[in-house]
């Protein structure tokens, strides 16, 4: 399996739309890791229950963890998306996360089927990510191009320094920093931009638009580009006529 860790800065301008986006845009098996120390969203966003999830797998894995064990505990998106879903809570999810997220990592990196999405929410806990970004294939930081979040992206990724393999900013919407100029001044594989879309982003936390309206929208855009030019294993475009 393919994994992509996505966290923010101060503010996390949209880790969770963008993970459900490169789900999206992937067009295969995918799944969506709730791995945000501050809790999870996707129950809330969708008005599904937080089990089966993350706090269950936990319980479920402590004498050891398999593929049928990860299975019982997620929850289908839509299509080919499925998502492990975590509390509200940050100190049910962090509980969680402290139990299972090395085995957890581990499973997903071995998993040849799946396009593994950790949507680790804000950069401020980084100890609780480390299983996940030391198999990560790409770490994504994202962060507006503003002078506060351009400012603290250098900490963020002090704190990325021996666990992640490839690192990836990328700057959500417009503003005075463009991508070569952050990119000359951070210590990042890359710098892309990534389109801010409300109307999208509302859609995809709902499960909701069409393939033909969602494939030509300027986050989907961007999602599908950024799969495509970091060269990621097993990535597929968006087909313009899929429902």
């Amino acid at each position: 399996m393919t994994v992509v860790v996505i966290v923010g800065t101060k503010h996390s301008p949209g880790v969770s739309t963008l993970a459900g986006s490169l789900a999206y845009a992937h067009g295969g098996r995918s799944v969506i890791v709730e791995a945000d120390p501050a809790g999870g969203d996707y129950a809330i966003r969708s008005g599904r229950p937080t089990e089966p999830g993350l706090v269950g797998l936990a319980a479920a894995a402590r004498n050891g963890l398999d593929p049928e064990i990860l299975d019982r505990h997620l929850q289908t998106v839509t299509g080919n998306v499925s998502v492990l879903a975590a509390p509200p809570s940050a100190v049910q999810t962090s509980s969680a996360l402290d139990a299972i997220s090395g085995p957890l990592a581990r499973l997903l990196a071995r998993d040849a089927t799946r396009l593994a999405i950790i949507d680790g929410g804000r950069l401020e806990h980084p100890a609780r990510l480390h299983p996940f970004l030391e198999v990560a294939d790409l770490v994504l930081v994202l962060a507006r191009p503003t002078a506060e979040d351009v400012a603290g992206l250098r900490a963020r990724l002090r704190d990325l320094d021996g666990h992640a393999r490839r690192v990836v900013v990328g700057l959500v919407g417009d503003g005075p920093y463009g991508c070569d100029e952050v990119a000359a001044n951070l210590e990042a594989d890359r710098v892309e931009r990534i389109a801010w879309d409300p109307a999208t982003a509302r859609a995809v936390a709902a499960g909701t638009g069409s393939g033909r309206w969602l494939a030509r929208r300027p986050l989907i855009r961007s999602a599908t580009h950024l799969l495509a030019t970091t060269t990621l294993a097993s990535v597929s475009t968006v087909e313009a006529g899929r429902t």
